[in-house]
């Protein structure tokens, strides 16, 4: 299959095209995609910092959600699994267009470790904005399985695939088998399987690596595929779309292993509906997977016919890193600015991470215990000021990288 994929040639339309074109077209796409996920996922934040009922409830509790939170909060599922799907599929392209493998690898484990700094340093402060506490996310996640593709780059496409599949069906079992260990162990299964606090009470780690480096194993083995000719990349993942889809309808039926939050029948069949597709985000559980990046393909595929048109998309999904740190500090100071505009003080809504937190152990959480927050249609307002409010600082930075080549550039 690796040989079929490899030889595919451009369709007769775009053989007389120059490469670099074929090679723009496609990237666009990609673009665009990632695009699409960065604005979902600001919507996401801005409901984390904003939204009245934010830890009043489980936005997909089928007991205690309405169907607009919970549809607002699922979408936003899509974010983590295609962003780092789409890193291992830009780690193969450059695997191919750069030949030599070694500097590939050099500069995964330079990329690796500089976006853990950035987590515990420039993020984590724009998330809290006040004493050290640590929510320990995506870019952790990403960074750990980043450093480790700088030696699986050197293997074969075919292997990084498998290893992929492996991980993302073993980690469940490695996170049943550790649980409840302690001292180093737990350190360790904390940092690798099972979401749990940082040391010394300094956060909590979301995004326990192995499941996620199987996701970018996945995209790496699988990024062939965006190197043939449209119409057939286009069936290819359509046809793996439906398959990942049909897959978690059996696992997610059968409530087996696929995920550890059984479903169950409530006595609505939106309850119901609710309950099934409730899967397993914290760690990502293989039917999580599967259902989200089986609808993220076929996202992409709209997103592709539609012609990647939207300016705003090419242009997020051009500067990912830029945008998403910049828009913590974005979200988070708009939450501070309608706090002031509402009465609260500063200082409540300092350490905001840490508040949370605390209202999670059952302790006191000055801004939450207040009732600070708006309603969802205040969500969605200030999500698309938000929006625009980024889209100039990103276009403006996209410029920056067109125009100049220094190193620090590609790492941001």
């Amino acid at each position: 299959m690796s040989t079929v994929l490899t030889q595919a040639l451009p369709p007769a339309g775009e053989r007389n095209l120059p490469a670099a074109a074929r090679t723009s077209s496609r990237l666009d796409s990609l673009d665009a995609w990632r695009g699409l996920i960065i604005v979902l996922m600001v919507l996401d934040h801005v409901r984390d910092f904003l939204h009245v009922g934010v830890l009043a409830y489980d936005a997909t509790d089928p007991g205690t959600t309405n169907l607009v939170l919970y549809l607002t909060r699922w979408v936003t599922h899509l974010c983590a699994p295609t962003f780092i799907f789409l890193a291992g599929i830009s780690i193969r392209l450059q695997r191919e267009k750069a030949g030599s493998v070694g500097g590939l690898s050099r500069f995964l484990l330079a990329r690796g470790p500089w976006l853990i700094l950035l987590e515990f340093t420039v993020i984590g402060f724009g998330l809290n904005m006040g004493g050290p506490f640590f929510l320990v996310q995506v870019m952790y996640a990403i960074g750990m399985s980043m450093t480790l593709m700088a030696g699986l780059v050197r293997l074969p496409a075919r292997a990084v695939l498998g290893l992929g599949f492996l991980l993302v069906w073993v980690a469940p079992a490695l996170s049943t088998a550790t649980a409840g260990a302690t001292g180093a162990l737990g350190v360790l299964v904390t940092m690798t399987v099972t979401p749990g606090p940082v040391p010394n009470g300094l956060g909590v780690l979301l995004y326990p690596f192995v499941p996620w480096l199987g996701v970018m194993c996945l995209g790496y083995g699988y990024g062939a595929v965006f190197q043939l000719e449209r119409k057939r990349r286009n069936r290819i993942v359509a046809a793996t779309a439906v398959l990942l889809l049909l897959a978690f309808g059996v696992v997610r039926g059968l409530n087996g292993y696929g995920d550890p939050a059984p479903w169950r029948h409530w006595p609505t069949l939106v309850q119901t509906v609710e309950s099934f597709f409730n899967v397993t985000k914290y760690p990502a559980s293989p039917a999580y997977l599967m259902v989200t990046l089986g609808l993220s393909m076929l996202l992409f595929l709209l997103l592709d016919a539609a012609g990647n048109t939207v300016r705003l998309l090419l242009t997020f999904g051009r500067t990912p890193l830029f945008t998403y740190i910049v828009h913590i500090y974005v979200v988070h100071g708009t939450q501070v600015v309608i706090g002031l505009l509402l009465g609260y003080p500063f200082i409540s809504m300092t350490g905001y991470i840490s508040q949370v937190a605390a209202r999670m152990e059952g302790r006191t959480a000055p801004l939450l215990a207040a009732g600070f927050g708006l309603p969802m249609w205040g969500v969605y307002v200030v999500w698309i000021l938000v929006i625009a409010a980024l889209f100039p600082l990103s276009r403006w930075f996209e410029g920056v990288k067109r125009r100049r080549n220094e190193w620090w550039i590609r790492f941001l």
